[in-house]
């Protein structure tokens, strides 16, 4: 089975479980998981989901962003409660540069986190490691999260039919060129 093969079934996978009554569910769990331990970017699972349902979209914006705000709380308690524990047979320097870059850049790295697809669930768990300030963190999350799922709002509804026409003008010239 060739790469494209394997890309299409996987891409096939993802727009049936999207439109599929577990969908929202999937996308939610998703979501949560992700700022904790999940090593996946929420938006390969959410856009299709969005994409399929176009008139929740709103709806489905709102509870991803609560999900990645309750997974965020999560680990930061997690970070808070067991981090010094779980720790305890690693060697602890890094927490304190950790904290000199969190009283220094405050805001700015939890946001970044957010913004960027940087792994969300470091800054999560040392951020409660560290004891920063929890309301910075999901204040920093909230903002950069709902600049991130915006973006996938933005996505029109309907194919481009210039593009659409476009493509079909490729495949006619490539075909004429191979015969």
């Amino acid at each position: 089975m060739s790469w494209q093969q394997s890309f299409n079934k996987i891409n096939q996978s993802i727009i049936t479980m999207a439109k599929s009554k577990n969908g929202l569910v999937i996308a939610s769990i998703v979501c949560f998981c992700e700022p904790i331990f999940l090593p996946l970017f929420p938006e390969i699972v959410l856009a299709p989901v969005i994409f399929a349902r176009r008139e929740d979209k709103f709806k489905i914006y709102f509870l991803a962003l609560l999900m990645t705000l309750l997974g965020a709380l999560t680990g930061y308690m997690l970070g808070y409660s067991l981090g010094k524990a779980l720790l305890s047979y690693y060697d602890l320097t890094w927490i304190e540069q950790a904290k000199f870059y969190l009283s220094k850049y405050g805001l700015i790295l939890p946001l970044l986190a957010s913004v960027f697809p940087l792994p969300l669930k470091f800054v999560t768990l040392t951020c409660g490691f560290t004891h920063f300030n929890l309301l910075i963190l999901l204040i920093s999350v909230f903002i950069g999260r709902a600049f991130r799922f915006s973006l996938l709002l933005l996505v029109p509804k309907k194919k481009n039919k210039s593009l659409h026409q476009n493509e079909k003008f490729k495949t006619k010239i490539i075909n004429q060129s191979c015969e």
